[in-house]
């Protein structure tokens, strides 16, 4: 990724700390949640996969009764999106409190391939006992090829475990999986650790991640496996 942006997304969220409350992540590792944070909120994500090309960054901020969604992508498929390129959306909380609809819009212009994709989803959480679950249904078009030109409808669904025991912080086990419709793609799944050693800083360490084989122009790309998969950082302000 252009450690330029890196740099100037982190520059954005310092300038703003001062004046914006703590907001937790309100996304799975890369499923989007019900979560949109609190108002005036800032959360950079920095995500680094250990199979794979360079690192990702996304920015949300809490305003309008819910959050702006600023994601750069490096990878195919991205890492938290179905892009890999750079994506902006907004997401809110519906009525009922416990879903949450969102949107995104990306514009890539590449070797003389210009287009615009669009995404959009629900994301509905709840817990039960001390275990929280996720499912986040999610449409997206493909313009640009990533999925062999095929609009894909998924089916995401993750599962949160608490882990006792620690000193420091709080920790969870989670597991994700994603179906399909595109035949073009394999299920998705990935499965790791979550580490939150204070209430402003969360680690994500997916310990093996199976990114689903994305078509590329028709061709499958094998390379999206890692043992371990990635890590990822959040930092709220």
């Amino acid at each position: 990724m252009n450690k330029s942006l890196v740099i100037l997304l982190t520059f954005c969220a310092l300038n703003l700390a001062s004046l914006l409350a703590i907001a937790e992540p309100t996304r799975t590792f890369t499923q989007e949640t019900m979560r949109i944070g609190a108002k005036d909120s800032v959360s950079l994500d920095l995500d680094y996969p250990l199979s794979g090309n360079g690192m990702s960054a996304g920015l949300r901020i809490g305003v309008f009764d819910g959050v702006i969604l600023i994601n750069k992508e490096s990878n195919i498929l991205g890492t938290r999106t179905g892009f890999d390129t750079t994506s902006v959306g907004f997401k809110k909380l519906l009525n009922n409190k416990k879903l949450a609809a969102y949107g995104l819009v990306s514009y890539f212009n590449e070797n003389n391939n210009t287009g615009t994709d669009i995404a959009v989803g629900l994301a509905y959480t709840v817990k039960n006992g001390t275990l929280t679950y996720n499912i986040n249904p999610e449409f997206i078009t493909d313009e640009q090829g990533v999925r062999g030109n095929k609009d894909t409808l998924f089916l995401k669904g993750a599962v949160m475990v608490p882990l006792t025991g620690l000193k420091v912080g709080k920790a969870s086990a989670i597991a994700e999986v994603a179906l399909e419709n595109n035949k073009n793609l394999d299920t998705i799944i990935n499965l790791g650790l979550r580490w939150v050693p204070r209430n402003d800083i969360t680690l994500d360490f997916i310990l093996y991640s199976d990114r689903g084989n994305p078509a590329i122009n028709g061709n499958v790309d094998d390379v999206t496996k890692g043992l371990p998969g990635m890590i990822k950082a959040n930092i709220s302000f």
